[in-house]
């Protein structure tokens, strides 16, 4: 059964009864009664019971007021169905796409504000004989101020290397052509806080990224692999400096 509900609204009210501890979560820390009526704009209702359904009520709503909308459709089915069909449900609907990063401009203004990023500037390091990439990277170092682009040596001795200790930053990925435009190969990090591709973690995402049928994205896992043995020698732990 589905319903129509004002997030807002809903939000407040199960927070309230729930959420005991004021963390912004419903787990069994919290003293509510477990136990909340789901109301909608027509007057049908339905009882949720329990942490769990009550803790996927509460997903449902912060994910629905992330779309801007003052109303919401909740379908019940999907709030208490089992941990495993749900989890995979949104993983395979939900997660995998906001879990996919590229270097491009876009993924440039997101490593920008990452966290782990202490340093002014971010450098990002493109091969020696990618001259596209080079030509790409630096029109953006016209507009974005903090980002410095660096090509490569062709032959990156340990004495190089040991230098970008003190300019640490992100080696280039592979970049595609789309509608005239060019745009990075995409990849999925193992986290929602990392923006760079990681080697190990990366063929286990592509092997649940098979199973969900995203073959398009594991093979782009794939192309980003060949890149780093072209350009760099070997898959990379994670292309960083």
């Amino acid at each position: 059964m589905k319903f129509k509900i004002n997030i807002d609204q809903t939000l407040r009210k199960l927070l309230a009864q729930e959420d005991t501890d004021g963390d912004k979560k419903i787990t069994i820390d919290d003293c509510g009664p477990k136990s909340f009526i789901l109301k909608d704009e027509e007057g049908n209702s339905t009882l949720i019971e329990g942490t769990y359904y009550l803790s996927n009520l509460l997903q449902e709503l912060a994910l629905s007021k992330k779309n801007n909308t003052e109303t919401a459709i909740i379908d019940c089915d999907e709030i208490i169905e089992s941990p495993v069909k749900r989890i995979s449900r949104k993983i395979k609907d939900l997660y995998w796409k906001g879990l996919t990063r590229t270097i491009d401009e876009e993924g440039i203004l997101k490593i920008i504000e990452d966290e782990k990023i202490e340093n002014p500037i971010s450098y990002l390091y493109v091969p020696a004989k990618d001259n596209v990439a080079f030509d790409y990277f630096k029109k953006l170092e016209n507009t974005i101020s903090k980002l410095k682009v660096v090509q490569l040596p062709e032959n990156i001795t340990d004495e190089y290397s040991l230098l970008l200790n003190k300019k640490p930053g992100v080696l280039a990925l592979a970049l595609q052509t789309e509608d005239n435009k060019i745009k990075g190969v995409p990849f999925v990090v193992p986290g929602g806080r990392f923006n760079e591709m990681y080697g190990w973690d990366s063929y286990f995402i592509a092997l649940g990224l098979l199973i969900d049928d995203k073959i398009e994205l594991a093979k782009s896992i794939a192309e980003n692999f060949k890149y780093q043995i072209d350009h760099y020698g070997k898959i990379l732990n994670a292309n960083r400096s």
